[in-house]
């Protein structure tokens, strides 16, 4: 072999070597990015087997929520509704004692706890909890009689069967509300409505109190929703949440027990029913078949005129008015007065009537000033101010509080005649400038001018008005403000 192919045979022998040690290195490096690929796989697995379970538990709580939610709106209108009563009756319907509401008997489970073990997260803490006396109320829907075919017995959670949207629930899982409703204080008629909303293993428990009421600030008997109130010029409404103007149907409008007559059937016929008279013998006694004028200062050369006396009642066949005698130098003032006649009521001048009630069977004219001379009107609540069995109007620009009712229906034994029309004024109330602080009752109420209608923000403001009816067929349940919360 010639000297020159030495070196070419050196180079390709380490060549060849160097070859042999790659070979070597390669191996294990492609097993290690194999294993790392293998980690990287199984902790993406991982990953987003925790992401689609993190989505899905967020999904779960939302719909649990949601479903809460639309199981305390459908508690809300199930429990409404009313009794004789402008407010229901919260303690007996939390006492099982009121048709089509049964009472819940069972036991803590997961289908009406968060935790069983903990009661204060169960949809009817009323049953369990002592600082919760009382029952718990089912709803309606939520009974077999009421809801055939979705609810299998009394109680049971409403499930997809009775959901609007049963479609967007896999029908293998769980979702369902529980509602209960138990009362708080009834007397100011609160009802505490929980609601416990479940999907899978999620569940929400959401609160709020409802109160009972259907009244409004301005009460339109008829379907005219859009003439109640009739306002000519800038009259400001001022009315607690849940009660502003409102049209009643004619079958569930408030109306007097019995008309306005010399009936013992009368509820403001009898002075007995008005504790804070006096006796009969020691006030005045009213003449019958002539129009007499009531005043602190009466002329007794003239029958008519008769003394206007604390905690009297004065009732009248014949127009009645209010008003100042011809040398009179002081305003009519008096407290605790029940002024009845048959015919109109008017109020003159200058006066200021504190606790007292005035009826007119077919009339109730309040011509006083309140800006000018201070004079005004005040009933004892929940007594109205002013009743009428036909029509309310004004001549000034007065000071009312209390309830104002000019009932809608005709008494045939006292009708409307001349100078009345006995279809337009029948339950018409017509006021211009006007301060009045209470709810208004009326089939064709009409203000007109600047002014105020308040209830002054007061609750009270709703309550029944002794010797008038309220029909049930007609309610709305409002939330009481800052009462909702989500317990769990």
């Amino acid at each position: 072999m010639p000297d020159g192919s030495r070196p070419a045979a050196s180079w390709m022998h380490r060549l060849g070597a160097s070859h042999r040690r790659d070979g070597g290195f390669v191996l294990p490096m492609t097993i290690l990015l194999v294993v790392m690929l293998a980690i990287s796989s199984t902790s993406f697995f991982q990953h987003d087997y925790l992401e689609r379970r993190m989505a899905t538990t967020e999904f779960d709580n939302h719909a649990a929520f949601y479903l809460a939610s639309a199981g305390l709106e459908r508690g809300r209108i199930s429990y409404d509704f009313s009794l004789q009563r402008n407010q229901p009756d919260w303690k007996a319907l939390a006492g099982g004692q009121t048709a089509g509401f049964p009472i819940d008997t069972s036991a803590p489970s997961l289908q009406n706890c968060v935790d069983p073990s903990n009661l204060s997260t169960c949809v009817c803490p009323a049953l369990y909890n002592p600082t919760h006396p009382g029952n718990c109320a089912i709803p309606r829907f939520q009974t077999a009689m009421n809801n055939a075919g979705k609810i299998d017995f009394d109680g049971q959670p409403v499930d997809p069967r009775d959901f609007p949207a049963a479609g967007a629930f896999d029908p293998s899982q769980i979702a369902l509300y529980n509602v209960r409703a138990f009362g708080i204080d009834d007397a100011d008629y609160l009802l505490a409505v929980r609601a416990l909303g479940t999907v899978r293993n999620e569940r929400k428990l959401l609160e709020f109190q409802i109160r009972g009421r259907w009244l409004g600030l301005v009460n339109c008997e008829g379907n005219d929703i859009n003439n109640c109130p009739n306002t000519k010029g800038s009259l400001i409404y001022h009315y607690v949440d849940g009660s502003p103007p409102r049209q009643i149907p004619t079958a569930s409008f408030p109306r007097l027990n019995a008309p306005l007559s010399d009936s013992a059937n009368n509820y403001y016929r009898q002075r007995t029913n008005f504790a804070w008279l006096d006796s009969a013998a020691t006030c005045p006694i009213v003449p019958i078949g002539i129009d007499i004028v009531l005043t602190s200062e009466p002329d007794l050369t003239k029958p008519e005129e008769i003394k206007l006396q604390d905690n009297c009642y004065y009732f009248s066949d014949h127009n009645i008015t209010v008003d100042q005698s011809k040398n009179q130098s002081t305003d009519n003032v008096a407290t605790g007065v029940v002024i009845f006649s048959m015919g109109k009521v008017t109020l003159n001048r200058h006066m200021q009537l504190t606790n007292t009630i005035v009826i007119g069977g077919k009339e109730v004219h309040l011509n006083f000033n309140y800006t000018s001379q201070g004079s005004f009107l005040k009933a004892p609540h929940p007594y109205p101010a002013v009743i009428s069995g036909g029509l309310v109007t004004d001549g000034d620009n007065h000071y009312t509080s209390g309830p104002i009712y000019a009932s809608p229906f005709a008494d045939p034994g006292n009708p409307l005649t001349s100078p009345y029309d006995p279809v337009a004024d029948q339950g018409r109330v017509n006021l211009s400038g006007k301060e009045i602080h209470g709810i208004v009752f009326g089939r064709n109420v009409q203000f007109q001018g600047n002014g105020l209608v308040t209830d002054d923000n007061n609750e009270n403001a709703y309550d029944a008005i002794p010797g008038v009816s309220y029909p049930p067929g007609l309610a709305t349940s409002s939330i009481e403000p800052k009462t909702w919360k989500e317990i769990h």
